[in-house]
């Protein structure tokens, strides 16, 4: 990699370098490297590769000089200075995973992954039929980012987050856990029975609610007319008519 650039624990770098040809005399390029930000040092011989063991910033350096033993030959480049040097960090690992979810057909839902340390990331977001042949995302928005947004979904569909990366880093690709998008039909309720009463007496009408996500919420509505005007039921309204749990699948009307 690069000079100055980023690795992650456990990856590799190496050097090689073009020989001076100042000073007079016999003359030496000789370098040095150190794996822990330069507080020890072990001599070098390019291009030994150098493995990174601990994180932080300039943690593997490689520095050169160049002796001389001819008459005046003492400036500042027999003085060692550092050449090449690499960040490390530490691997890279799934700190946010997605979650499963529930939607009615047709829907969409956003699924979200974060990630901590690694270097070079990239993303993109995968899909299966089954949890085990995975395929990259088909439609939607977002597919290499950290927030996917799904296309309009029909079918149960598992998805999940592959990151790869940069020198060193393990696993790659890291993964995050895969989870299943599970698809119901749109909610349906059953129309209540008409009925015909005499004065005074008490009717309980029901329905029933299918398909869906969550947990269904009731609340009973009557109008004048049948097609316009509907509104919830209130105690009085009419005059003398008392509702009993308008909020639930079955309310009696007294």
């Amino acid at each position: 990699p690069a000079n100055g650039s980023t690795i992650c624990i456990g990856g590799t770098v190496n050097a090689t370098f073009n020989t001076s040809s100042n000073g007079t005399g016999t003359c030496t390029n000789n370098y040095r490297s150190s794996i822990d930000g330069g507080v020890t040092w072990l001599a070098y011989t390019p291009p030994a590769n150098l493995t990174a063991v601990t994180a932080g910033a300039n943690r593997i350096q490689i520095q050169s000089n160049r002796t001389c033993d001819g008459s005046g030959c003492d400036g500042t480049g027999e003085t060692f200075a550092t050449v090449v040097q690499w960040t490390v960090v530490a691997d890279p690992t799934v700190t946010t995973q997605p979650v499963a979810a529930t939607i009615c057909s047709g829907g969409t839902r956003v699924l979200t992954a974060a990630i901590t340390a690694g270097t070079g990331l990239t993303y993109q977001w995968e899909q299966s039929t089954d949890n085990i042949t995975f395929v990259n995302e088909v439609g939607g928005t977002g597919g290499t980012t950290l927030s996917y947004t799904t296309a309009a979904l029909t079918a149960n569909l598992y998805h999940r987050l592959r990151v790869n990366s940069g020198v060193g880093c393990t696993p790659n690709p890291l993964y995050s856990t895969a989870v299943l998008t599970t698809v119901v039909a749109d909610p349906t309720l059953t129309a209540p029975a008409s009925n015909t009463v005499c004065v005074g007496a008490s009717q309980a009408i029901s329905t029933v609610a299918a398909g869906g996500t969550s947990t269904f919420t009731y609340q009973w509505q009557y109008s004048s007319n049948g097609t316009s005007g509907w509104a919830n039921v209130v105690n009085a309204t009419p005059t003398g008519i008392t509702y009993t749990t308008p909020t639930a699948a079955t309310m009696t009307i007294v």
